[in-house]
């Protein structure tokens, strides 16, 4: 008897321990014969749980595929013949959890009833396999995130990864204990069409000195955050939307639950391009003006990557140097991918490519504080993006003026 109670204590310790959501919503995943069924958020670490089950049409005729497999068999199953026995499932080492609003990875640490790439296990249709991964914890606040196995599937064209984006998931930014603060909630809305949208808010101290906090909107816009008494500055972020910098005066309130909807105005689409020439001279950088959106032509990466090809690092030096020579001079960096593929993969691949063009910069001797960068994906075609050469003029990176 005093087993059990002990066990049963245990669990229950446990369970005060972790923060658990049931069946999460996912916005969008990259195979539907994949489910998440709980995400556990333990003392030292994050644990997706999934169901894995391949379905088989009973009579009929049926295309099969194999894309976790090595040699995909493909072709037409015939009624009542039994399925090759070279489907196999297994998980990568390289996944992580990604917050997209802090750039911040989690990553894999080991996995739990499913065997870790190389190695494999066969399946059987019809079948239902429950297997777990974890990760590294994640930080408070963190409520929305992406599940990438690997990201790179151009590269792996014999195996299908499981992708998941925009996971909603339960797990607030510690709260500040009664009396001790105050609950701020309400909606964010384009400012036009008077619609929630879904965004993200970054909470700083005064004058923007000190991050405090972060949080993101649900879906529908609505948002929820405590903070103590104090004076603070905030951003307000959205895909497609002017930042909002405001500022939440608490410091002569104690106490108290407030409600408080926020509006966001969309960006203006209609932005005028100006090329750079690529025998143009640095002082052109100096009589460019503050805003102007300047598109760099041979900035060119590996296809689907984020490596910089040789033939970039002319006009890259050649921006270092305006940098150098220009002092006062702080940029933006953008970048800008076609719409082929999968929309989230394309808003990764464009910040990261800028990444690179920054950390390029930075090893010239340009302080890192002298960059923004920014990814668009696919969301801002100069073109349609119908043959190949209008995507390849709408992968690009443009740099624009911030201060000079």
């Amino acid at each position: 008897m005093k087993k059990i109670f002990l066990f049963v204590f245990s669990m229950m310790s446990f369970a005060a321990l972790s923060q658990v959501t049931k069946n999460p919503s996912v916005d969008q995943q990259s195979s539907l014969d994949t489910r998440i069924t709980k995400i556990e958020i333990t003392k030292d670490a994050t644990i997706v749980s999934f169901v894995f089950k391949m379905k088989q049409n009973q009579g009929g005729i049926q295309y099969q595929i194999n894309p976790w497999g090595q040699n995909p068999y493909g072709g037409i199953i015939q009624p009542n013949q039994k399925p090759p026995t070279r489907q196999t499932i297994s998980y990568d080492p390289n996944a992580f959890l990604y917050d997209r609003k802090t750039k911040k990875r989690y990553v894999f640490q080991k996995a739990i009833n499913i065997p870790v790439r190389p190695e494999f296990i066969n399946i059987v249709p019809d079948e239902a396999y429950r297997f777990s991964v974890v990760f590294e914890k994640l930080d408070k606040g963190v409520e929305i995130i992406d599940l990438i196995e690997n990201k790179n599937q151009q590269k792996n064209q014999n195996l299908f990864f499981w992708n998941f984006y925009d996971i909603e998931i339960n797990n607030p930014a510690e709260e500040v204990k009664k009396n001790e603060g105050i609950l701020i909630s309400g909606t964010l809305y384009d400012e036009d069409t008077k619609k929630p949208i879904k965004g993200s808010f970054a909470i700083y101290t005064e004058n923007f000195n000190d991050k405090v906090d972060s949080l993101n909107t649900s879906k529908s816009g609505s948002y929820s955050i405590a903070l103590p008494s104090n004076d603070y500055s905030y951003k307000i972020y959205a895909n497609g939307y002017e930042t909002r910098e405001d500022v939440l005066n608490l410091s002569k309130i104690k106490s108290g639950n407030f409600k408080q909807d926020l509006y966001l105005k969309k960006i203006k689409e209609n932005v005028v391009l100006q090329e750079v020439p690529q025998n143009r001279e640095i002082d052109a950088f100096k009589e460019a003006k503050v805003g102007e959106i300047i598109k760099m032509n041979t900035i060119l990466f590996e296809t689907s990557q984020s490596t910089l090809k040789e033939e970039s690092f002319e006009e890259l030096a050649k921006l270092a140097e305006a940098m150098q020579a220009n002092p006062e001079l702080t940029i933006r960096l953008e970048g800008h991918t076609d719409n082929v593929g999968d929309a989230n993969l394309n808003l990764n691949l464009s910040l990261d490519r800028v990444t690179a063009v920054r950390n390029y910069l930075i090893e010239k001797g340009i302080e890192g504080q002298r960059i923004a960068i920014k990814g668009y994906g696919g969301t801002r075609p100069l073109n349609k993006n119908g043959s190949d050469e209008d995507r390849k003029i709408n992968r690009r990176v443009e740099v624009v003026i911030l201060t000079k």
